[in-house]
């Protein structure tokens, strides 16, 4: 497939009746571990296993904040209700922690001379695990499941961020620096990378704002999950409106067919700015994960 091929963007992708009918059929049996639907646990333990890998110990604090998210995503925090939407839940915040684990690891072995540190892993991994906790409503809020926060989840999520680092000891560093990692996953937008002071800090915030969208491009039940991601958009453009969106200069679907026929041009923009946003450092993305 020709990224530059224009002829993409009117690709008229078919949608089976059945995918259209069932949204949550099992993945099929023969998949690998890691491209089926693991429980959480099993993808926290690997993501684990990287950091006692990479820097021979698991650090308190971040195994705590895996029984925390666990515990925010399940309703059991006093401000917020259980996830409710169906694409930005748990699953994908740890499928997201999970990436960037794997991208460290790989940058590590690619480029000794310059490992990413522990302190720039666990913020990291804790800007993946938290960056769409915007999605969640407080437990007073009967207004829908929590897609109406998709053009504001990421700065919900930022001061979510910062208060809980703040009141676990992370200190006032890392939580800055994990909310402009957060910052950096605002889709749609160029996000300012010049508020990094050095390129080991850049580096993480590029892992993960290309761990979010290769978490959700890789994932083997995506096309399928698309129809959770339009069910989020739909309550969004019902709280927002439209034409307001569009007037904002957001990208608004029509249909979930207009959605589903825009993925191979998607794609192929993502890989194309991964690529370039990894060339100054001499690498591509996807030699991260080799």
């Amino acid at each position: 497939m020709n990224c530059n091929d224009s002829t993409l963007s009117s690709t008229n992708l078919p949608l089976n009746p059945s995918m259209q009918n069932n949204k949550h059929r099992p993945a099929p049996a023969n998949l690998p571990s890691e491209q089926s639907d693991s429980p959480p646990e099993t993808i926290i333990g690997q993501i684990c296993a990287i950091c006692q890998a990479e820097y021979g110990r698991v650090d308190p604090k971040l195994a705590q904040l895996f029984i925390d998210v666990t515990d925010l995503y399940g309703g059991e925090w006093p401000e917020f209700a259980a996830c409710q939407v169906g694409y930005h839940n748990l699953r994908h915040a740890l499928d997201v922690a999970l990436a960037t684990a794997r991208m460290t690891s790989g940058w590590n072995r690619e480029n000794p001379a310059q490992r990413l540190s522990e302190e720039v892993f666990l913020a990291g991994i804790a800007a993946a695990l938290l960056h769409d906790a915007g999605y969640l409503k407080e437990k007073n809020d009967n207004q829908g499941q929590g897609g109406k926060y998709s053009f504001t989840h990421v700065a919900r999520g930022r001061d979510l961020a910062r208060g809980y680092l703040a009141g676990h000891g992370w200190g006032s560093d890392a939580a800055l620096y994990v909310c402009l990692i957060i910052d950096t996953t605002e889709f749609g937008e160029d996000p300012e990378l010049r508020v990094f002071p050095n390129d080991e800090h850049l580096v993480m915030a590029q892992m993960v704002a290309s761990a979010d969208l290769i978490a959700q491009m890789a994932d083997i039940n995506y096309i399928r999950r698309l129809h959770d991601l339009y069910d989020e958009l739909l309550e969004a453009y019902g709280s927002e409106g439209r034409e307001k969106l569009k007037q904002r200069g957001v990208r608004v679907y029509e249909s979930f067919q207009e959605m589903l026929n825009a993925t191979p041009v998607f794609y192929c923009k993502f890989y194309s700015a991964q690529t370039e946003a990894f060339q100054p450092h001499g690498q591509v993305s996807c030699r991260l994960f080799h």
